[in-house]
């Protein structure tokens, strides 16, 4: 068993940012169906490295999953800040109690 991929071959993956064009580039170029666009999850408009408007702006409350799946949480790279990919693995790890 794959722990990165399911059955199907396709990711399991959670895709998140801010900036809806970074994951529209990204599902866009997806050549081979690795990710599922209805897990990719951003604002209507980006943050325009507005931290403070991310960090403390709406919260996004998902449905509770069915069972508990492994996650991989990966950092941004270049100037993102830390308290974005800390909110996201605080809400995974709610959640994943939650289903336990």
């Amino acid at each position: 068993r794959n722990v990165f991929l399911h059955d199907t071959g396709r990711a399991r993956a959670l895709l998140v940012d801010t900036e809806p064009k970074v994951l529209g580039a990204v599902l866009r170029d997806d050549r081979h169906g690795l990710f599922v666009a209805d897990n990719a999850l951003h604002e209507q408009s980006g943050r325009g490295n507005n931290w403070a408007m991310g960090y403390f702006g709406p919260r996004w409350r998902p449905k509770k999953p069915s069972r508990r799946q492994e996650f991989v949480l990966h950092g941004g790279s270049g100037n993102q800040a830390p308290p974005e990919s800390d909110l996201v693995e605080r809400v995974l790890r709610r959640l994943l109690r939650e289903v336990d």
